[in-house]
């Protein structure tokens, strides 16, 4: 196996690691255990379905992408066992900063390999864009999905008034930060490769 895929499959069994002490660990009511679990469940699972459809076509995301989705939903999963949501007030602000990262981070990834193998050109403020927006979306979504399970089972996962906007200006600067690094790091390896600006 590439490198690429060992590290992509190390970050999945992390996953898998963590849903057992989700579900084994008695450190909540047992359906509200469940309920909490569905944010590794669903979004481990959505990664791997576009990860291996993406394989098919020829498309490699990057095993950092992979580490930035375990690295969410391991902040997400601490904070359920450990009840850091109520005891550290920043830790929820962290949740959404880095939850954003991963969708961003793939988004612009993949906008980029269709760029290259002309399959859908997009201009790169525009890739950048699409890539932020398309995170938001599934942010919001998400924020749906949190007050539909607060009416649903005993989670208590929106605490104020304040809480989903609070939520939506942290997802948004995680996007944004992810955005900018992924510029940057095209740039330099683009000036790597062709370091005189000659057209190739």
């Amino acid at each position: 196996m590439r490198r690429n895929d060992v590290f992509t499959a190390m970050a999945f069994v992390s996953l898998v690691v963590l849903l057992v002490i989700e579900l084994a660990t008695k450190y909540d009511t047992w359906p509200r255990q469940v309920a909490l679990s569905v944010t590794n469940i669903v979004g481990g699972g959505i990664f791997l379905i576009i990860f291996f459809s993406l394989r098919r076509r020829g498309i490699a995301l990057p095993w950092i992408i992979a580490w930035l989705v375990a690295a969410g939903i391991w902040i997400d999963g601490l904070a359920n066992f450990q009840h850091l949501f109520g005891r550290i007030l920043w830790w929820d602000k962290l949740a959404h900063f880095v939850g954003s990262m991963a969708p961003t981070a793939m988004f612009w990834a993949v906008l980029s390999e269709f760029h290259k193998k002309s399959l859908l050109r997009l201009p790169s403020w525009l890739t950048n864009m699409v890539s932020i927006s398309l995170t938001m979306l599934i942010v919001v979504i998400y924020e749906i999905s949190e007050y539909i399970g607060d009416q649903l089972f005993p989670t208590h996962r929106i605490t104020d008034l304040f809480d989903t906007a609070d939520d939506l200006m942290w997802n948004l600067l995680g996007a944004v930060i992810v955005v900018i690094f992924c510029v940057l790091i095209a740039r330099i390896k683009k000036n790597k490769e062709n370091p005189r600006g000659v057209d190739l």
